[in-house]
């Protein structure tokens, strides 16, 4: 249905792909208002909050904006993030912009 809309009003979308663990997620990009002030803010800062309700495009817009991820929340990924506490600068390794998603002040809670 979202397709269909987008098509009648010709809206355009970029696709890109990206990994989440064993399997290649594809994606229709839809611009979205905060685009231009995440790459600015990117720029400047090199780290950057983004806060919204569940299920409003937060990680398909990161993702789209950076070059290398992590999905902490994901159970196979409690191991992973375990050896990074251990050694924090692993946090950082990987192609910059990096995204850390769902990153929790407690996390792997009720896992």
């Amino acid at each position: 249905m979202i397709k269909t809309v987008l098509k009648e009003n010709k809206m355009k979308t970029t696709p890109f792909e990206y990994r989440d663990g064993d399997r290649t997620v594809n994606v229709d990009y839809i611009p979205r208002l905060a685009d231009s002030l995440l790459e600015s803010k990117l720029k400047e800062f090199g780290a950057v909050l983004l806060r919204g309700s569940k299920w409003c495009g937060k990680t398909t817009t990161a993702i789209f904006h950076t070059k290398s991820h992590d999905f902490l929340a994901r159970k196979t990924m409690k191991a992973t993030y375990d050896s990074y506490l251990l050694r924090t600068q692993l946090f950082l390794e990987g192609a910059k912009p990096k995204l850390l998603d769902e990153w929790q002040p407690i996390p792997f809670s009720g896992i």
